[in-house]
Order: C-alpha cells, then sequence, then structure tokens
C-alpha cells in the first residue's frame, strides 16, 4: 500500500470519528466508539503495522481509565490519528506480501479481542448505561406471531416492559442502529423457532450429517449472540420450540422449550438476574 493509499485510510477512520462525535444519541454513541475503535486497531494493523495497532490499542485502554464522557475519549483518538498521519508521511509503511497481510490480519483480531469489552466499559453519564429502568425485556423473535404475543404478555403479567423492535419507531436508523438503540435493556428472551430449514451443504465432503432440519432464522441466531455479548450469558434466555436443531457454539446459555411449565422456568431466570418480578 502506497504513502497515499494509506493515509487514505486513516482519513476515512477520522471522518467516521467526527460522525461519532456528532451522534446526539448519548446511549447510542459510546457503543459506536467501541465499534469504531475496534475497527481502527485492524485498519492500522493492515495500513502501518501490528506495532503500530497494538500502540494504539494500549492508547484506548489508556483513555478509558482516564475519561468519562466519550466526546473526549473520541477527541484524544482524532489527535492520535493526526501524529499518526504525520508519521506514515514522514516513513511510509513498507509494501506487505499476502501471507504477511493474512498474518497482520490476524494478530489485529488478536488484538481486539483483549481489548476490553462493550458490557465491561462504564460510561457514567446517566443516559449511557447499560440497563435503565430494571424492568426492560428484550424479545427476539422469528415469524411465530403467536409465541411473540403469548411470552410479551407474559412479561407484560410480571409487570415487566418487554421490548419489541418493530414496535419502534425507525427514525430514519438502519436495523442495525435500531437494535443497538433499544438495546439498553436488563433482560432478553430469544425465540428460537422452525421458521427455516437447513443443513451441510449435499455437495460438501463433510462427514456431518447432511438432512436439512428446521431451525431459527439467521437474525434471529445473530441476535441471540449480540446480546450474550452485551448482556451476558445469564441474562439471556432461549425459548425454544421441539424438534429444532439449536444453534451451535453457544455452550453456557440456558435453553428452555417451549412445553408445560417454560412459563416458572423463565421467571426463575428472570428473577436469578435481579430483576422484579410481579408474583
Amino acid at each position: 500500500m502506497s504513502k497515499n493509499e494509506a493515509i487514505n485510510e486513516i482519513k476515512k477512520l477520522q471522518e467516521e470519528l467526527v460522525s461519532i462525535m456528532q451522534d446526539e444519541d448519548q446511549n447510542l454513541a459510546p457503543r459506536r466508539l467501541k465499534r469504531w475503535e475496534e475497527n481502527a486497531i485492524k485498519k492500522i494493523a493492515g495500513v502501518v503495522s501490528v506495532e503500530e495497532s497494538l500502540k494504539f490499542k494500549r492508547e484506548i485502554e489508556s483513555l478509558q481509565r482516564e475519561f468519562d464522557p466519550y466526546v473526549d475519549e473520541a477527541k484524544e483518538n482524532m489527535d492520535y490519528l493526526k501524529v499518526l498521519i504525520e508519521e506514515v508521511q514522514k516513513n511510509p509503511p513498507k509494501e506487505k506480501t499476502i501471507i504477511q497481510k493474512e498474518l497482520d490480519s490476524m494478530q489485529a483480531a488478536t488484538i481486539v479481542q483483549t481489548l476490553a469489552s462493550a458490557t465491561n466499559r462504564e460510561f457514567k453519564g446517566k443516559k449511557s448505561k447499560i440497563s435503565s429502568s430494571g424492568k426492560d425485556v428484550f424479545i427476539v423473535h422469528g415469524h411465530d406471531e403467536d409465541l411473540k404475543k403469548l411470552v410479551e404478555d407474559f412479561l407484560f403479567g410480571l409487570d415487566l416492559n418487554p421490548i419489541i423492535l418493530h414496535k419502534k419507531a425507525n427514525q430514519g436508523k438502519t436495523i442495525i442502529e435500531k437494535l443497538e438503540k433499544h438495546s439498553s435493556v436488563d433482560f432478553a428472551v430469544v425465540l428460537l423457532t422452525p421458521d427455516d430449514i437447513g443443513g451441510t451443504n449435499p455437495r460438501s465432503k463433510s462427514k456431518e450429517d447432511k438432512e436439512q432440519k428446521p431451525r431459527a432464522r439467521q437474525n434471529v441466531v445473530l441476535e441471540l449472540g449480540y446480546f450474550m455479548g452485551l448482556l451476558g450469558r445469564d441474562k439471556v434466555c432461549a425459548l425454544y420450540k421441539e424438534n429444532l436443531e439449536l444453534p451451535s457454539d453457544f455452550d453456557g446459555i440456558l435453553y428452555v422449550p417451549f412445553s408445560e411449565g417454560w412459563e416458572k422456568k423463565l421467571k426463575e431466570e428472570l428473577k436469578a438476574a435481579g430483576l422484579e418480578v410481579k408474583d
């Protein structure tokens, strides 16, 4: 990558950072900053060096300890990028081989994993707390409208506040932005219903069973992982219909079958997570 290409990539990071600093949503902006920082670490590793991305990661961690308002942290990040551009102008990065690019990408991913997670970062401003009312429960659902309504009514009966995304105003936001805006909740109930069918490609050389099985929609599985990372596994409950292929690699999460007694089990999990429920 040439010097000018590297500088242009860094300037793109600056433009994204300006957008975050101008975001008036004090609940969403800190999370956007966290995602930006993770992306910036990877980008710097690619256009400059892994050593520089590691240096930036250490800078981020020191800023998280020093600053409370996220905008101050963003300003410091901006100053860092300005200095980085000057350094690139003086000492252009060396051209990398394809193998070196792959190795740098893998190392950058490892660096990002060691960065403090969004749920562990503390933003002291009242509007930026992960949890607000102590009663908000997000319902992730597929196409089973009856089950969604049943669970929603059950949560209302416990004097809780169920959050369903499609009932919230779009306000010009994309789906993922809308999800982030309304995910400041205390618990998530994920409804896994047999809306799709899938399995291993019959042409694949894999020895896995190639039978096509009922499974939840991909967006539901994605949001399951999202809330596991955001809230922690102990504050996510997956309510599933039987004869459904459950997502792999989600060990530690509670799966509750939609059968007799599901209400009692869900209520117990809500209590264990610290929510005050009506008896």
